[in-house]
């Protein structure tokens, strides 16, 4: 996931229709109706909101091997995990997984601002793209050029089985992606059998301004899964994706922690203390009552194969960051005696 935007890509459509060539043009958020209280959010529409599709069919499929361009650095790592690798011949400067398969693979510029003319130069047959880290535009310019381009929205845990059964049949790797959706299926069969009480955080991905992300996010799904409710929560009605969430709205009594994430903004010690010095000032808690810890971002916002993975850690983070709130809760209840 790199730098969120306010005007960020929020595609409405990726099919072609009579009255429009392209993805729709809507750099709007979606509107988010929460009506039942148990759930972290509505599911997409996935009529209007496929997990996975080529932008347009193409006129001819060209023959031989797919000459892959990828614009999504945790499809990258995907594509190389399904025994594509040799199949790649362009990436983003953030596609850094796995690492010694990709060090041949030329750099095309960034998620949001590729070099299209050095990516023409490669040839490729496929373009990888998601709703959420690139640009309409641009993708609009390179399907000029570029036979398929295959748009991914990938939100609730789930859709994985739909992409990872996409790209094993589109791609001729059927077995490896019979392998992933296996794994993943264990993976969550294991979760199913765990009850977690739920707890209210905020999960930080960028500061000036301090911003969040809106329910009908993958991330916020990923947190759901282990019991993590995201601020945002039963607030939206409608507006960003990632929505600012200034440090004092921090004075809500019901936060249980701060989640801090390693991307797309790299926080320090610096920002852990000013998230700090807010929750000392609020009116409304005792000072440190709620424990400001760092979380991997990879781990929360990279769809894909690392899926499988993520889940278990996931899951050991929220069993550590239940640790810390206990400590917290003793050392305040050891305050308030008399």
């Amino acid at each position: 996931m790199r730098r969120p935007s306010r005007s960020s890509i929020n595609w409405s459509s990726y099919q072609e229709s009579a009255a429009e060539t392209g993805l729709a043009d809507s750099l709007t958020a979606r509107t988010v109706a929460l009506a039942r209280t148990d759930q972290i959010g509505p599911s997409p529409d996935r009529e209007e909101h496929p997990v996975v599709r080529l932008l347009r069919e193409p006129a001819s499929i060209p023959a031989g091997r797919p000459r892959i361009v990828s614009l999504v650095p945790s499809l990258t790592e995907l594509i190389c995990d399904l025994g594509l690798a040799d199949c790649l011949v362009g990436r983003t400067a953030f596609c850094i997984h796995p690492q010694a398969a990709l060090a041949r693979v030329p750099r095309v510029g960034g998620t949001k601002t590729p070099k299209i003319d050095r990516i023409l130069e490669q040839s490729p047959t496929h373009l990888i793209v998601n709703v959420d880290e690139n640009d309409r535009a641009t993708v609009e310019a390179l399907a000029q050029s570029i036979p398929q381009v295959v748009v991914t929205h990938p939100i609730e845990i789930e859709d994985h089985f739909e992409l990872f059964s996409w790209f094993g049949e589109r791609f001729s790797c059927e077995r490896e992606a019979t392998a992933l959706s296996a794994a993943l299926s264990r993976v969550l069969d294991r979760q199913a059998a765990k009850r977690y009480d739920e707890r209210q955080v905020v999960y930080y991905i960028w500061k000036d301004p301090w911003m969040t992300v809106a329910s009908d996010t993958f991330i916020a799904r990923m947190l759901a899964r282990v019991g993590l409710r995201n601020v945002t929560f039963g607030r939206e009605v409608a507006g960003p994706r990632y929505p600012e969430w200034p440090l004092e709205r921090l004075d809500d009594p019901d936060i249980d922690a701060v989640l801090l994430s390693s991307e797309p903004c790299r926080f320090g010690t610096a920002d852990r203390r000013e998230v700090l010095r807010r929750l000392d000032a609020s009116p409304t808690r005792r000072p440190r009552r709620v424990p400001v810890l760092g979380i991997d971002g990879e781990m929360c916002s990279w769809y894909g194969s690392r899926i499988v993975r993520s889940l278990d850690q996931l899951d050991a983070y929220r069993e550590r960051l239940d640790r810390r709130i206990h400590t917290r809760t003793m050392i305040r209840s050891a305050h308030a005696r008399p």
